[in-house]
């Protein structure tokens, strides 16, 4: 019998586990030459099944010794499409970031915009916003793990914008986020993504009140709602204690002032902040800022109040209510306040740099100059101390 199969080779195949494999392999190859001639499109097969897309060609076509190589060029292929798709998936990202108020008319507008909460302890992350580090992973951010954990819930990039950036060991705890996704969520939905990115997410960071961004009208138009442009206002609480020691459970978001402190004085001092100035020689890095832009950058802020509070065994609280902050503001506020009160600044070279006024020998007249940062040479209040307690909005 095997002659008859094996033909001219059957002297060859004298062992008979050779003779069964011959066999079986010959009977295969004919089985699947005969069903060759088959072609199943999945795409109109009525299982509907995926793997079926794929044109199944003869056995024969591939030998033994490198059947596995067309399907590695497949994959090879496929796997360089996708890059590009994410390649291009990323830049449509970054131009929905830079143009993230659009109007519902456009394209972008078209993905439906989601809202939430964030709180963070902002110890051990190198600030807000996500920063370019070659060959530093230890160099992590807010904004780059939640974006971290979307895309890894969502299998593709997903870009989140905040109201505004913290410092490095800057905490929050109603910091607001926008992101975009291409699919609608239910309310199940929403609670399930809020309870799957908090158990994604590092203890340090929560998530909460997820929802749907509602629409907005601005001059006749519908716009997006945007994190940063539909807030009204924010509330930072500096926090400080001036006790003999502190306790270390506080060393985290509190900071210890070692010497004696005027309270009464510091509050008055604090008081000088409200209203509208040029915060510029209150503020972190501008004159860098705009040589690298190539443009000026405004430094005219609104403080709307400014509040001291006592919290009670030598614990205080200073809350600043202001529209918006430039780097470093509010940390060089409470640091330029500290120094006037320990006497080591004088109260009306504050006002000066505040008010952008010059006075002369005789205090009889004035002089309007631009003061920088460099001419005001106290310190920025250290970060721990600081928190971003609420963004407010007319619906959130």
């Amino acid at each position: 019998m095997c002659n008859v199969f094996l033909g001219k080779q059957a002297t060859l195949y004298r062992n008979p586990t050779t003779v069964f494999y011959s066999f079986t392999s010959l009977i295969v190859t004919l089985l699947i030459d005969i069903s060759s001639s088959f072609v199943l499109v999945g795409r109109n097969h009525p299982s509907g099944q995926h793997w079926l897309s794929e044109r199944r060609l003869p056995f024969h076509h591939f030998h033994h010794s490198n059947f596995a190589k067309p399907r590695l060029a497949f994959i090879s292929k496929k796997s360089k499409t996708n890059g590009n798709a994410l390649n291009e998936r990323k830049q449509e990202i970054d131009n929905d970031q830079n143009s993230e108020d659009e109007d519902i008319t456009s394209e972008k507008s078209q993905n439906v915009r989601y809202r939430a909460r964030v709180a963070y302890d902002g110890t051990k992350y190198s600030g807000w916003q996500v920063q370019s580090v070659p060959n530093n992973p230890n160099h992590r951010t807010v904004q780059g793990e939640l974006q971290k954990v979307l895309s890894r819930r969502f299998q593709k990039p997903v870009s989140i914008v905040g109201a505004g950036r913290t410092d490095s060991g800057v905490h929050a705890r109603g910091q607001a986020i926008q992101f975009d996704l291409s699919t609608h969520l239910n309310e199940n939905n929403i609670k399930e993504l809020e309870y799957s990115l908090n158990r994604m997410l590092e203890k340090d960071i929560r998530v909460w009140d997820v929802n749907v961004a509602p629409l907005e009208e601005r001059d006749g138009a519908n716009y997006r709602w945007s994190a940063m442009k539909s807030a009204n206002k924010k509330l930072y609480s500096y926090r400080f204690c001036t006790n003999h020691a502190m306790s270390p459970t506080m060393r985290y978001t509190r900071v210890h002032i070692d010497v004696p402190l005027d309270i009464d004085r510091m509050a008055g001092i604090l008081k000088h902040f409200e209203g509208t100035h040029d915060f510029r020689a209150f503020s972190g890095a501008i004159e860098a800022n705009e040589k690298k832009r190539g443009t000026n950058i405004s430094t005219i802020k609104t403080v709307y109040k400014v509040d001291l509070v006592e919290e009670g065994y030598g614990l205080y609280r200073v809350d600043f209510y202001l529209k918006g902050a430039l780097y470093k503001m509010v940390r060089n506020m409470v640091g330029s306040s500290l120094e006037v009160c320990k006497g080591r600044m004088e109260e009306q070279r504050l006002i000066d740099l505040l008010h952008q006024k010059s006075s002369c020998a005789d205090n009889s007249a004035t002089t309007a100059i631009v003061f920088s940062r460099k001419d005001n040479r106290t310190k920025p209040a250290p970060p721990e101390g600081l928190t971003l307690e609420w963004v407010y909005y007319d619906n959130f």
